[in-house]
Parts: structure tokens; C-alpha cells; sequence
């Protein structure tokens, strides 16, 4: 049994395993009146209040194999969980779900704002998440979540390959899934719950990848020089991943390369920013 996880009336339950903070965030949304010439306090007047949670895990592939139902795979188990995290992050939720907490004894109604999801070197068997929630009544559609269920790729020499480019030495990997909304007032400004929230963008998914060429410079140039010819390509190019195993349309939004030389040793750093979407 987990400690926090949100439920839905027609959805699977999703449950952040190894709970690592829960930080809660409440404002009171004012106008403020400082009238000039009077000697007298501000005038102040609260329309609303909002209230959001970011919440932080990390998740190893040991424990996720012994309580997934679908494999005993570790690498796969973690696969599987990331797939249910950025399932959830759309704009069909409905009125929204309901956050329960064990520890704090809460139960907020909210919409799953964004997912973000990463994994560092020297840690392949362990991911990072953190979720962002906002309390409120959902105006969403409602559907079921669409499950890309993902298999890991174990032929794929390096973390990703984007249109047939191989991206090796992996600094950081991370991805993030969310859904554009803004909370609403209705009625009793005094609870957030109260709120509507309402969706002002579908859901956006980006990926983050830091890697280092290295080897003799004219390789390290024609990698560096390749990657870059995909920044601003009319075309969609491939993404795909060793993990969690999925391939991701879209377009490389910014790409980035540092020379570095020290102590004899040449590499080239490099980051690039990608984005699932389709030519407008």
C-alpha cells in the first residue's frame, strides 16, 4: 500500500511508489489597494485561493518487478510504471481525480498537471518522477488513459536515436509530460477546491537529453554536425528509446554542443531539446 495516490471514478488508480517529499503549496490570490494621501492600511480584497502539490519519488527496478503483474523484469517494470505516469497527464480527466494521502490524512479533489520523469548515469535501474497536481474541479472531457505499454529496446547501443543518429554518453535524460490549465474561481472563494480547472492547452511532451561525443575530433565534429542539421527540420524525425521503449514523433526545438580540453582530453557536450508534435 502506498502512502499517496490518485484515484478516479472510471480510471485505474495511480500510486507514487517511494514517496520521497510531498511539498504543498497554498495561495490566497488578493487585489491589493493602497489608496494615496489617506493615512490608512491597504485594502485588501481575496478572490480566490489556489493550491497545488509537487510530489517526488524515486523508483527501483527491484521492488517495481516484485509488485508489477505484467513481468518480473526490472528494467521493464520501471518501463511499465513511467508508461502509467505520463498516461494519466491528458486533457480527458474529467472532473478530475482525487489525491489521497496517508501520512497528512488529505483528500483533495485535482487535475494531473505534469509528469516528469528522469534517470542519471551509474543509476539505469533507478527513475526519478516528480507530479504536480492542481486542486480543483476538472471541466475535461472524459476517457480512458491511452497506454503506449512500452518494451524496452535492448538493441539500441545508446539511451536514444533520433533519426537514425546514435546519442552516446548519456549526462541526463529526462521527460515531461503536461497539460496546460488555469484555476477559475466559481463560488466560496475560501476552499480551492471550489475552483474550476480549466484546460488551456492539450498535453505537451518534451524530452531532455545531455550526452558527451568523444573519441578522435573529426568523429566528434561530424556526430556534432549531424545533430545539429536537425534543428528547425520541416520534417518529423524518429526518437526512439532504449527506455522505456517507446518511439516519439516530433521535432529537435534546440540543440546545444561545448568543446571541452583538459589535461590532454578532448569531448564535445552536448544537449539537445526535442518535442512530440506535428508541423503547424
Amino acid at each position: 500500500m502506498t502512502t499517496l495516490r490518485l484515484t478516479h471514478p472510471t480510471r485505474p488508480t495511480l500510486e507514487f511508489r517511494q514517496l520521497q517529499s510531498d511539498d504543498f503549496e497554498r495561495n490566497a490570490v488578493a487585489d491589493i489597494t493602497a489608496e494615496l494621501g489617506v493615512d490608512r492600511r491597504p485594502l485588501v480584497h481575496t478572490q480566490t485561493r489556489e493550491e497545488g502539490r509537487e510530489i517526488t519519488g524515486r523508483v527501483t527496478a527491484p521492488r517495481r518487478a516484485r509488485n508489477d503483474p505484467d513481468t518480473d523484469d526490472w528494467r521493464q517494470a520501471l518501463a511499465n510504471y513511467v508508461d502509467r505516469l505520463e498516461s494519466h497527464v491528458d486533457e480527458y480527466q474529467g472532473l478530475g481525480y482525487t489525491l489521497e494521502g496517508d501520512i497528512l490524512d488529505v483528500e483533495r479533489q485535482c487535475i494531473l498537471q505534469s509528469i516528469e520523469w528522469r534517470v542519471t548515469p551509474g543509476q539505469i535501474y533507478d527513475v526519478e518522477f516528480t507530479a504536480t497536481v492542481q486542486v480543483g474541479a476538472g471541466t475535461f472531457e472524459e476517457r480512458d488513459i491511452q497506454r503506449r505499454t512500452p518494451t524496452v529496446d535492448t538493441s539500441l547501443p545508446t539511451p536514444i536515436r533520433i533519426d537514425g543518429l546514435q546519442c552516446p554518453g548519456m549526462r541526463t535524460y529526462q521527460v515531461t509530460r503536461e497539460v496546460g490549465v488555469e484555476p477559475a474561481a466559481v463560488y466560496d472563494r475560501d476552499n480551492a477546491e471550489n475552483n474550476d480547472v480549466v484546460a488551456t492547452a492539450g498535453p505537451t511532451q518534451r524530452v531532455i537529453y545531455e550526452g558527451t561525443h568523444t573519441g578522435p575530433r573529426t568523429e566528434r565534429r561530424t556526430a556534432d554536425a549531424a545533430l545539429e542539421t536537425l534543428v528547425g527540420r520541416k520534417e518529423r524525425v524518429d526518437l526512439e528509446t532504449y527506455f522505456p521503449g517507446y518511439t516519439l514523433q516530433g521535432y529537435v526545438t534546440s540543440y546545444q554542443s561545448d568543446f571541452r580540453a583538459s589535461h590532454g582530453t578532448g569531448r564535445h557536450d552536448y544537449r539537445l531539446e526535442f518535442v512530440v508534435g506535428e508541423r503547424a
